[in-house]
C-alpha cells in the first residue's frame, strides 16, 4: 500500500512538470534538458557492455559484408543475364537458324556469305559493349562457324574437348555451361591461345523455332576482367580476398592474387562450408594462422558463389574504434536519455509523434485526418497550419480530378464527333441494302463491318464494353483491313474463356491493332501475323499484341507514348496509343499501363494490364 502510495505520487509529480513543461515554448524546453543533462552524473560502462558493443558491431560488419557481396552479386547476375540473353537473341536469329538448318546443302560461297552478315549482325550489337569478346557457332556436328570476335578468333577448343563441351552442354538442355580457362590450363582446353588472358566461356546449344530439335552450339567467350573488375571495386581491409567459386571449386575470377583464375581453389572448406546450406551466409573460416569472416553469395545465372574473407584483426579494429568513439560521446547521453525520457518525451517527442503520424497517415492516402490540440505552444500552431493544409490539399484535389475528368471526357468526345456516324451508319445500310440485291457478297460483308465498328463510335460516352464485344469490333476492323491489304497479314486470338465477360473500355484495343498494322505489318513488305491474347494473372486482366513487322526503337517508342503526338492517332476511333494509356490510366489509376516492347526489324508487343472486373454475361 505504501509503495502504490510512493508511485501515484511519482506519477502526479511528473505530469505536473511535463503541464509545466509544455507551457512553456520549444526554445525554453530545449535550455532546459540541456542543462539537465550536463549536471547528471556519468555511470561508467564496465566489461560486459564492451562485450555486448563488439557482438553488435561484428553482426553490424557481417550484415554489411553480406549486403555488399549481394549487391556485387546482383550486379554481375544482371550482367551475366545480359549476356545470357544475348546469346539466346542471337542463336534464335533468323539468319542462325536457317543456317544452322540448311548447312549441309550449304555451298563454300554462300557460307562466307552468310559468315559476313553474321558478323556484321553481332558487330553492330555489340559495337557499345565490352562483355563479350567472342561468339562462335557450331553446327550439331561441331563444324566451325565464325560469327564474332575482338581478337581474330584467338581461342580454338581442342577437338576432343571441344566435343566434350558439346556433350555437357547438350546434357543441360538450353542451360547455359560455364568454363573459366586461361592460357596455362593444364588439361589443355583449347589448341591455341593469345597471351597471357583469362576467359570465362559460355556454351549451350540451340535449338530448331520449328520443330525444336537441336541444330547447333554457340560458344561466347568473356574476358575475366569484366568480372574481377567489378570485384576490385569492394574494400574490406588489408588482407581480404575476394573471388568467385564455381560449383566444382574452380576459382572463375578474382580480385588479387588470391587464387588462378581456372585453378582449383587450394582448399575446400569454404564450399563445403556453402554446401551445408545452412542458412547464414556468413561463417567464421581458419587459413593457415588467421582467423576470416567468410561472406558469400549465389550468382544462380551461372551456379557460382562470390566469396568475400575478411579478416577478424581488420573487424575488431573496426569494433574497438567505435567501441571507444561510443565510451566517449555516446553512453553519458544515452543513460542521461533514459531518465529524461519519460518527462521530456510527454512534452516533446509526443506531440512530434503525433503530428508525424497525422502526415505519414496523409500521405498513405487517409484524406480525413485532423489533429487535436488545446494546448498553445509552437506544436499547436503547427497543428493548426497541418490541418488547414489537409482541408485545402482535399479541395484542390477534388477540383483537379473534376477538371480531368472533364477535359478527357471532351477531349474523347471532341476526336469522335469528326464525322456523323449516324448519317454514315444510315447511307452505308443503304448500301448494303443494294449490294445484296445484286448479290455482292464481299461489298455486303464489308460494309456490314464498317456499319458494326460505326455502331460503337456512335457511343461516345465513356462507358465500357465486355472483352467479348471489344473481340467483335476488331473482327469487324479486320474484315475492313482484309479487302484493303488483300490478305497480306493473318490475326490470330488466344482469349481465355474465362475474360471473355470482363469489361473493357470502348475501342481499348483497335488502336493498337491498327498501329500494328499500318506502321509494323505494312513498311515490313511481306505477309504479316499478329497475335492477340487475352488471360488472367492474378487479380489482373492482360492483354497482348504481337506483330512481326519492322519493330522500333526505344526512341520511337518514346515518342509514340507521349501524350502530346498527336500524328500517332488512330484513323478510325480518332484515339492513339497514348491516348489509349492516358484513358487507362484516368479509369483505373497508375498501378494499370500500357507497355511497348520492340525489337528493330524483329517484332513489336503491346502488353496491357487491366482491373479483372466481370460484367453481364453474354455479348455480342
Amino acid at each position: 500500500m505504501k509503495n502504490n502510495t510512493l508511485i501515484n505520487t511519482c506519477n502526479r509529480v511528473m505530469d505536473s512538470i511535463c503541464s509545466l513543461l509544455r507551457a512553456k515554448n520549444v526554445s525554453t524546453r530545449l535550455k532546459m534538458g540541456f542543462i539537465l543533462i550536463t549536471v547528471l552524473p556519468v555511470i561508467a560502462v564496465g566489461y560486459f557492455s564492451y562485450m555486448q558493443g563488439s557482438k553488435a558491431i561484428y553482426n553490424k560488419m557481417k550484415r554489411s559484408a553480406t549486403e555488399t557481396i549481394d549487391q556485387v552479386g546482383i550486379n554481375l547476375g544482371s550482367k551475366l543475364q545480359a549476356i545470357i540473353n544475348d546469346g539466346t537473341e542471337i542463336a534464335y536469329n533468323d539468319l542462325v537458324q536457317k543456317t544452322l538448318v540448311n548447312y549441309d546443302s550449304l555451298s563454300a560461297r554462300e557460307l562466307n556469305i552468310i559468315e559476313d552478315e553474321l558478323s556484321d549482325y553481332i558487330n553492330r550489337k555489340y559495337i557499345f559493349s565490352n562483355n563479350v569478346a567472342e561468339i562462335i557457332i557450331y553446327t550439331n556436328d561441331l563444324e566451325r562457324i565464325n560469327a564474332y570476335g575482338q581478337s581474330m578468333f584467338w581461342f580454338m577448343p581442342k577437338p576432343e574437348n571441344l566435343k566434350f563441351l558439346a556433350e555437357k552442354a547438350r546434357e543441360l538442355d538450353g542451360l547455359c555451361l560455364w568454363i573459366p580457362v586461361n592460357s596455362d590450363y593444364e588439361q589443355g582446353l583449347a589448341r591455341k591461345v593469345f597471351g597471357d588472358r583469362k576467359s570465362i566461356i559460355l556454351m549451350r546449344n540451340i535449338k530448331s523455332l520449328e520443330t525444336g530439335n537441336q541444330i547447333g552450339y554457340i560458344l561466347m567467350r568473356i574476358d575475366e576482367s569484366v568480372i574481377s573488375d567489378t570485384l576490385k571495386n569492394i574494400d574490406f581491409g588489408d588482407g581480404a580476398q575476394i573471388f568467385i567459386l564455381n560449383s566444382n571449386n574452380f576459382v572463375v575470377s578474382s580480385a588479387g592474387n588470391y587464387a588462378e583464375v581456372a585453378l582449383p581453389y587450394h582448399e575446400t572448406g569454404i564450399l563445403n562450408e556453402i554446401n551445408q546450406g545452412n542458412g547464414d551466409r556468413s561463417f567464421r573460416h581458419r587459413l593457415g594462422k588467421n582467423l576470416y569472416l567468410a561472406a558469400y553469395s549465389p550468382i544462380k545465372q551461372a551456379d557460382w558463389y562470390i566469396v568475400a574473407l575478411i579478416k577478424f584483426d581488420y573487424l575488431y579494429s573496426e569494433s574497438r574504434q567505435l567501441l571507444y568513439n561510443i565510451f566517449i560521446i555516446g553512453i553519458c547521453f544515452l543513460m542521461v536519455a533514459l531518465f529524461l525520457n519519460y518527462i521530456i518525451s510527454k512534452s516533446i517527442v509526443t506531440p512530434i509523434r503525433q503530428l508525424v503520424h497525422g502526415i505519414n497517415s496523409f500521405k498513405n492516402g487517409e484524406m480525413d485526418i485532423f489533429i487535436e490540440d488545446e494546448n498553445n505552444d509552437e506544436f499547436s500552431e503547427l497543428n493548426r497550419c497541418f490541418n488547414e493544409m489537409t482541408t485545402e490539399i482535399k479541395r484542390l484535389i477534388h477540383d483537379i480530378k473534376a477538371q480531368e475528368r472533364q477535359k478527357k471526357e471532351l477531349e474523347i468526345r471532341a476526336l469522335q464527333a469528326q464525322i456523323n456516324p449516324h448519317f454514315l451508319s444510315n447511307i452505308l445500310n443503304t448500301v448494303s441494302y443494294i449490294a445484296s440485291l445484286k448479290k455482292e457478297d464481299n461489298i455486303v460483308n464489308l460494309v456490314n463491318s464498317i456499319v458494326n465498328l460505326l455502331n460503337g463510335c456512335m457511343k461516345n460516352d465513356n462507358s465500357q464494353i465486355t472483352v467479348e464485344e471489344e473481340i467483335s469490333l476488331l473482327k469487324s476492323y479486320i474484315t475492313m483491313q482484309e479487302y484493303r491489304l488483300f490478305g497480306r497479314f493473318s490475326v490470330e486470338f488466344s482469349i481465355e474463356p474465362s475474360v471473355m465477360s470482363c469489361l473493357i473500355p470502348r475501342f481499348l484495343l483497335q488502336p493498337i491493332l491498327e498501329n500494328a498494322l499500318i506502321h509494323g505489318i505494312e513498311p515490313s513488305g511481306k505477309k504479316g501475323l499478329i497475335v492477340i491474347k487475352g488471360y488472367k494473372k492474378d487479380d489482373t486482366l492482360c492483354f497482348s499484341i504481337t506483330d512481326n513487322g519492322v519493330g522500333m526503337s526505344q526512341e520511337q517508342i518514346d515518342l509514340l507514348l507521349m501524350s502530346d503526338n498527336h500524328s500517332q492517332r488512330s484513323r478510325l476511333t480518332g484515339i492513339g496509343i497514348a491516348n489509349t494509356r492516358d484513358r487507362i490510366k484516368m479509369l483505373f489509376g497508375p498501378e494499370y499501363d500500357l507497355e511497348i516492347n520492340s525489337v528493330k526489324g524483329v517484332f513489336t508487343t503491346v502488353n496491357i494490364r487491366l482491373p479483372f472486373v466481370i460484367g453481364n454475361e453474354g455479348g455480342i
